[in-house]
């Protein structure tokens, strides 16, 4: 005899594939809206407390013009990228996001930052907490310098060179040469012994 034996599914069908419909959903959203933001204003470092209005037709199930946390939302997808499915990726490329979002954000952010601040101090000896703060993004040219770059508003510059000390077997040569060519300083202390510490004692010499 023939026996049937009935198994409980601990999550329903149909609620597998709504969940799997609004994580797209979602995503589409999203890309959607990185891709107005590159449009508008040419690269895709959205600030962390940037809200973008959605338009009607945008997304579903949400009002139109209501803020859509873009900012909040971008850290999320950096934190994910390694975890991408290959139609998510198809998605981003077809908008020009960078994957490789680290080497895409030194180049678009950090780069230009260094050179705007060797413009203006003769060198690249950032202090660990110097950050560009609005009002330097914003303020006009001093003297015969360069602004801060917009995108640059906000930036732990200290703090990103002190990053990229550590992490410098990681960089690309290319910008290990660009690097280089605004004078980096890839070991402070040594520095500090040549610029600082060994003139100062030829001058006690001296005395």
């Amino acid at each position: 005899m023939l026996r049937v034996f009935r198994v409980r599914l601990t999550t329903p069908v149909a609620a597998l594939f709504s969940t799997t419909s609004t994580k797209k959903r979602n995503f589409n959203e999203m890309v959607n809206a990185l891709h107005v933001f590159n449009q508008k204003h040419g690269h895709f470092v959205v600030p962390p407390q940037y809200q973008h209005v959605l338009e009607d037709g945008a997304t579903n199930g949400t009002a139109a013009s209501e803020p859509y946390p873009l900012g909040r939302k971008l850290r999320g997808l950096i934190r994910k990228l390694t975890k991408l499915s290959p139609s998510q990726r198809k998605q981003l490329a077809a908008i020009s996001f960078p994957v490789e979002w680290q080497t895409y954000y030194l180049r678009q952010v950090i780069l230009p930052a260094l050179a705007t601040f060797h413009s203006r101090y003769g060198h690249v000896r950032v202090p660990l907490t110097f950050v560009v703060c609005m009002e330097h993004a914003e303020e006009q040219d001093i003297g015969n310098h360069r602004p801060w770059p917009p995108v640059c508003a906000g930036l732990r510059l200290g703090h990103r060179v002190s990053q990229l000390r550590m992490h410098a077997a990681d960089l690309d040569a290319d910008d290990v040469a660009a690097l280089n060519a605004l004078g980096f300083v890839w070991n402070v202390y040594a520095d500090r012994l040549h610029q600082v510490i060994l003139p100062a004692l030829v001058v006690y010499q001296s005395l």
